[in-house]
Order: C-alpha cells, then sequence, then structure tokens
C-alpha cells in the first residue's frame, strides 16, 4: 500500500477525491454514524447504547472486509462470522434477563 493512500474507516476501501473524507460512501459513512455510541431514549428509560450491537457491527463491517481481503469461504471469514452469532446470541440473552427483571422475574 502507497503510504499517500487512505482507505475508508469502514470497509478499508481506498479512498478517492477530498483530502478529508473518512468514508468511501454515503452507506458507510451511515454505517459509522449506526455503530457510535449515543444516549438513546425510550419512554421513562434512558441507555447508552448505538443503533447496531457488536454483532451487528462485526456484521456489517468486519466480515465484508475479510470477505474482500481473504474471499467468503476462507477460514477466517467462517470464524468472524461464528463470533458474530454467539454475540448476538449473548446480546439476546442479557436483553432476556432485563425483561424478566423489570417484570420483577429475577432469575
Amino acid at each position: 500500500m502507497d503510504a499517500s493512500e487512505r482507505r475508508c474507516l469502514i470497509c478499508g476501501s481506498v479512498l478517492y477525491g477530498r483530502s478529508d473524507k473518512r468514508y468511501c460512501s454515503s452507506t458507510c459513512r451511515r454505517d459509522a454514524s449506526r455503530t457510535r455510541k449515543r444516549w438513546i431514549r425510550i419512554g421513562d428509560y434512558e441507555f447508552l447504547g448505538s443503533e447496531w450491537s457488536q454483532s451487528d457491527s462485526v456484521e456489517a463491517v468486519l466480515i465484508p472486509r475479510l470477505e474482500r481481503e481473504y474471499g467468503p469461504n476462507h477460514r477466517v471469514v467462517e470464524q468472524a462470522r461464528r463470533r458474530a452469532r454467539e454475540l448476538r446470541e449473548a446480546a439476546l440473552e442479557e436483553l432476556r434477563r432485563q425483561l424478566e427483571s423489570f417484570d420483577g422475574h429475577e432469575d
């Protein structure tokens, strides 16, 4: 890679155009926004989070980058998919626990 070659912060594609450009497309810019943490209010509840869970970020950002670099069937890509599935399952389990605690049915 050339020292002056700039890459998209989300997908790793080469950037062309403006010198202050950080993302290659509006899709990558939107995805970056969705992965940022911020305060989210739902009704009377407020929590720190992002639109995407960690597993979504892995699936939407990391896996496509790995597929471009290694190919869709490489073991590294398969490991990333497995880890994303584990993260998604863990997030759902945590959500289940939190919902049970709202109902007063703690384990």
